[in-house]
């Protein structure tokens, strides 16, 4: 069968969303957009390089808008699903996000909405 291995688990690439996830307050916030933008950062995890995820905007022109995808990493890392580790921005390098776990405090007195700040990057790492 596609996409399967012998032991029965599927191969990537493939977006899990656990019954967790989708039945959170986080994931039952999010727009069309937003769960559409999640799935293919997710898809575009490759093996190996642990937690951070490597998408650009040329990506996401793919299957929607610039603005629209803009909208919808605000709202992934508004509810704890997303975090944007680098901006390639002005850079002419791709973004990094990390996936987040806050989702799982949305709606409590615990939870901390996320805001997208990037970590800084050092600009003598741009001279080669």
């Amino acid at each position: 069968m596609w996409g399967r291995n012998n032991g029965n688990k599927l191969k990537p690439p493939f977006a899990a969303i656990t019954k967790e996830m989708a039945n959170s307050a986080a994931y039952k916030q999010l727009n069309h957009s937003s769960v559409r933008a999640f799935i293919h950062i997710c898809l575009a995890q490759k093996d190996g390089s642990g937690d951070n995820i490597k998408f650009t905007y040329k990506q996401a022109a793919e299957f929607m808008k610039q603005e629209t995808f803009n909208k919808a990493i605000t709202q992934l890392v508004e509810v704890g699903f997303l975090d944007l580790q680098r901006s390639g921005a002005c850079f002419g390098k791709k973004n990094i996000y990390k996936k987040s776990e806050r989702w799982r405090k949305y709606d409590t007195p615990e939870f901390r909405k996320g805001q997208r700040r990037v970590v800084k990057q050092n600009p003598m790492q741009l001279v080669k």
